[in-house]
């Protein structure tokens, strides 16, 4: 897990590195979206003795909508997808989760907690692999204002699913798999 640590720890090096100029953030009142892109890294172990089956890097993406409670604190609803493709193997997941933000300086710096759902799924010829069950999301960025309402922000985001349902083949399984999911990019959010 030191690379994932590695990652949080360079967005919140940049984010209070920024120019004074580019921390006055959008005001944070009513209504909010979100609409975020980038590179998801994947870790996958699908049984306790397995190991993990490495790596997978490919696109990600999530829509949030929520509401302001307070000028440091938003709630919001987020559904999340990663998905790659390569000769005769499919792999996607998609998430559904809710999410606080919180900021804890007058700056664009946030900080994003949540839980929710997952289902993944893999297609390898002949075979197929499933899996469900709950995921827990942290993750950080920083809000720069393009205008009053609007602003772009560069984030990284851990998700983690242990323990989730495994079914081989629409077959349960007796193995539980480990979802591990680091996402890197920008989002636009609108206040």
């Amino acid at each position: 897990m030191g690379k994932y640590a590695v990652a949080v720890t360079v967005v919140l090096a940049v984010g209070t590195a920024l120019p004074l100029s580019a921390q006055t953030s959008s005001p944070r009142e009513g209504m909010y979206l979100a609409l975020g892109l980038g590179v998801g890294v994947t870790d996958i172990e699908k049984c306790a003795n397995c190991g993990s089956e490495g790596t997978n890097t490919s696109f990600t993406g999530f829509f949030r909508i929520g509401g302001t409670l307070s000028p440091q604190w938003l709630a919001a609803v987020e559904v999340g997808g990663w998905y790659q493709s390569g000769a005769g193997y499919t792999a996607s997941l998609l998430t559904v989760a809710a999410i606080a933000t919180f900021y804890p300086l007058s700056s664009g710096l946030k900080i994003n907690v949540g839980m929710g759902g997952v289902l993944f799924r893999e297609d390898f010829a002949p075979n197929d692999n499933a899996a469900n069950g709950i995921i827990w999301r942290v993750g950080a960025g920083y809000d720069i204002s393009l205008k009053e309402v609007l602003s772009i922000s560069p984030f990284v985001d851990l998700v983690y699913g242990p323990g989730l349902d495994q079914k081989r083949n629409r077959i349960a399984t007796v193995n539980n798999m480990n979802l591990v999911l680091v996402q890197i990019g920008v989002s636009l959010v609108r206040h």
